[in-house]
């Protein structure tokens, strides 16, 4: 990687319909992606469902990983890492949301942690420098200041 953590910035969707999980956790920021189609390879599908859902092309670098996620089992994800394919300075960068896309945002790592209420794939959060007691101080934050 040739950014430090703190220049990093993670795109996240907000859902037009709150998704409940298995554990009564919801699914309301999330990353993009969508349902991989089998004429597509794993990183040309990315491109295509991520930039449709942002309204930005992106290049898709690799894959992170994939795992049945624990909330919603039914779900295999694929963990895509990808860039934005923009020469515009981070302040400057305009999505326009795709279907069923109430609000794109371009979030730092810390900020990410905050929004996304499940469960976080640890591989993407050591990409992001989260490590698991960061991930839960956040976590702790937002509870006390939730009041529960």
């Amino acid at each position: 990687m040739n950014r430090t953590t703190k220049e990093l910035r993670v795109v996240v969707v907000h859902r037009e319909k709150k998704r409940r999980g298995k554990d009564g956790s919801t699914l309301e920021w999330c990353l993009p992606g969508g349902k991989k189609w089998r004429a597509y390879g794993l990183l040309k599908e990315t491109k295509r469902e991520v930039g449709g859902e942002i309204g930005q092309r992106v290049k898709a670098i690799y894959v992170i990983g994939s795992r049945r996620h624990p909330q919603f089992p039914r779900r295999i994800i694929h963990y895509t890492l990808c860039t934005l394919v923009t020469t515009a300075p981070l302040e400057e960068i305009r999505f326009w949301p795709g279907k069923n896309i109430r609000e794109v945002r371009l979030v730092t790592p810390e900020d990410f942690c905050r929004l996304v209420k499940t469960d976080i794939f640890p591989p993407l959060a050591g990409i992001l420098g989260l490590t698991p007691e960061r991930i839960s101080a956040i976590k702790a934050e937002i509870r006390a200041q939730s009041g529960k």
